[in-house]
């Protein structure tokens, strides 16, 4: 476990430059590694060298056997203990560098991938004309949304943002103004109310079209970040192309969770409306439009 200080932002700059040591440290092994066979290589060679010389001249009786023999004992005593050495060198090296190399796998992103869905004539998804919610004090809100678009929601705490996603996904009817909807809608609230709590993995996936016999977990032991990950399943593999409504959806997650969900937001084709606080979040998942209730 590491401990990062600062923002979103710092902690990614420190989390790239960690990986980025890490990735400097495993080249540095592989080099050592490869030093380290040359120089057994090496030290077999000069001892296949010595052993030829000492039969050499065993055989044409210029030394002593004696002596011979004295000189062979000691050669394989230090040639047993160079090997040994290296042995016990490279052992440790390679060691370090599978650590290295399971951080580094660890450490990677965790993935998540939506949907791709069919390029076409951007429509409009979308069309809201003077809505205001009952009993909120906000301006009135005219926009419309196209397929493709990427767009975020703003307002004060208590300024109607939930409001106004529950009246696009056909959850209340106070307020004034008219909505229009073009398209299917899926709304996703930071608490995953699309998730049946009391059902599986699979029965939650079911619906949708999703299969598998290891999926059986009840939703209510999830943690808050496997529950996002399958609501955002959810919501992003229906038919129909939905306008996804996405409140707050990095609340509960960790930071390489969210920096994974920011990736699969940015590439989504679909169109969708976002609420969260975090700046950074908003823009890694590349959304260019803002729309406010202020």
């Amino acid at each position: 476990m590491h401990w990062f200080e600062g923002n979103y932002a710092h902690y990614q700059q420190q989390w790239q430059r960690q990986q980025e040591a890490l990735s400097r440290r495993v080249v540095q092994l592989q080099n050592d590694q490869k030093a380290i066979e040359r120089e057994i290589q090496k030290s077999q060679e000069k001892a296949q060298k010595r052993a030829n010389q000492g039969a050499k001249a065993l055989k044409s009786g210029s030394q002593p056997k004696i002596l011979m023999d004295a000189k062979k004992n000691s050669t394989e005593k230090i040639r047993s203990a160079a090997l040994v050495n290296d042995h016990n060198q490279r052992q440790r090296n390679q060691q370090q560098l599978q650590g290295l190399q399971s951080t580094l796998v660890r450490e990677s992103d965790p993935k998540l991938y939506l949907t791709e869905i069919s390029n076409g004539k951007k429509r409009t998804l979308l069309s809201v004309e003077n809505y205001r919610a009952d009993g909120v004090n906000h301006l009135p809100l005219t926009l419309l949304l196209r397929q493709g678009e990427h767009c975020r929601l703003s307002a004060a705490n208590g300024g109607g943002k939930s409001r106004f996603l529950k009246a696009v996904a056909s959850l209340h009817d106070e307020y004034q103004g008219h909505i229009q909807r073009n398209a299917p809608v899926m709304y996703l609230d930071q608490h995953y109310g699309l998730v049946d709590l009391n059902q599986s993995l699979l029965d939650n996936l079911t619906g949708i079209g999703f299969r598998g016999d290891t999926v059986y977990r009840l939703a209510k032991h999830l943690s808050g970040g496997e529950k996002m990950k399958l609501a955002m399943l959810m919501v992003s593999h229906v038919a129909n192309e939905p306008i996804l409504l996405l409140e707050e959806p990095d609340n509960h997650l960790d930071l390489e969770s969210k920096q994974a969900l920011a990736k699969a937001l940015a590439h989504y084709q679909g169109a969708l409306i976002i609420v969260s606080h975090d700046d950074y979040f908003v823009a890694e998942a590349q959304v260019e439009k803002c729309w406010s209730l202020e």
